[in-house]
């Protein structure tokens, strides 16, 4: 008989599988200076078991505090990445979604703390279209973007302000089309009226206060308070909050300011550090001094 010359193949060792990291991850918006950069700073400073993405419109600025914070932490150089970003950049949205999914798949916590204010008191539709480009239709573009890239039972946090409160317009009715709003369509009609009645010049005789940032701020609040009964949030249980960081000492808010952005960073993590679970009584809702704040 013929013996078989076949030899057997030896079985490789299989490679054993890292196990998936457990540590939630956050993107955060607008990192470059004031209350974004401080954020990052008291994240890495408490050693929370998050693993950070900051992004920066400015990529050279932002390759530059990435470097400043990874030698000032060198112990949290693994939990920390940095990624350019321009929220009203198609391009740039596209390649940090490429990053995020080649490295983490999909990421837990949004904070858009991402922001435009103009300086001194002028108005008109220039500055409108700045404010709103960034503040308004860019975050809610950027963060609709974000819908399927975050994980079940994530968070999605708005960095707003208490300026924007129905309750300062002056015209009741238009103080019902906000209260009486019934999705986020609605909004974008009211962020189009507004645009008009600059147009028109009929902006103070219509109800609203000439006060574009603020009312960039008013939309987004109501947005959060809304986006909520989208599927994709609903589905993926999605934890949805607006807050109020208080008026501090940075760029934006003036050296003559009341807080210091550690302030407005702590209100931040405590949001981060609620339960993942969706509250009913705090979704959606705005967040002053750590408590939910009316904003009708």
């Amino acid at each position: 008989m013929k013996k078989n010359a076949k030899k057997k193949e030896e079985k490789k060792p299989k490679e054993e599988k890292k196990p998936a990291d457990p540590r939630k991850i956050v993107l955060i918006t607008g990192c470059s200076r004031g209350i974004g950069y401080t954020l990052v700073d008291k994240l890495l400073e408490k050693k929370t078991k998050l693993r950070i993405i900051m992004t920066c419109r400015d990529d050279e600025k932002g390759q530059q505090l990435y470097k400043e914070l990874c030698e000032k932490y060198p112990e949290d150089v693994e939990r920390f990445f940095y990624h350019q970003l321009d929220i009203t950049d198609e391009t740039s949205i596209a390649n940090l979604l490429e990053f995020i999914k080649k490295t983490f798949k999909k990421f837990d916590y949004l904070v858009n703390n991402a922001g435009y204010s103009s300086t001194g008191r002028d108005f008109n539709e220039e500055i409108c279209e700045e404010t709103f480009k960034v503040n308004y239709t860019g975050t809610v573009g950027f963060t609709e973007k974000m819908f399927g890239n975050i994980n079940k039972n994530g968070k999605i946090i708005f960095v707003t302000a208490k300026s924007g409160s129905a309750s300062k317009l002056k015209n009741e009715n238009l103080i019902g089309k906000f209260k009486n709003a019934k999705n986020v369509d609605d909004i974008a009609k009211l962020a189009e009226k507004f645009k008009k009645s600059i147009q028109e010049e009929k902006t103070e005789a219509e109800g609203w206060y000439k006060n574009c940032f603020a009312i960039s701020k008013l939309l987004m609040n109501y947005y959060a308070k809304l986006v909520i009964k989208k599927r994709e949030i609903s589905r993926e249980s999605i934890s949805v909050y607006a807050v109020h960081p208080g008026w501090c000492k940075t760029d934006m808010g003036g050296p003559h300011a009341p807080h210091e952005p550690t302030e407005g960073a702590e209100r931040i993590i405590y949001l981060l550090e609620l339960p993942d679970t969706v509250n009913k009584e705090f979704q959606g809702k705005f967040f002053d001094e750590n408590k939910v704040t009316p904003i009708d």
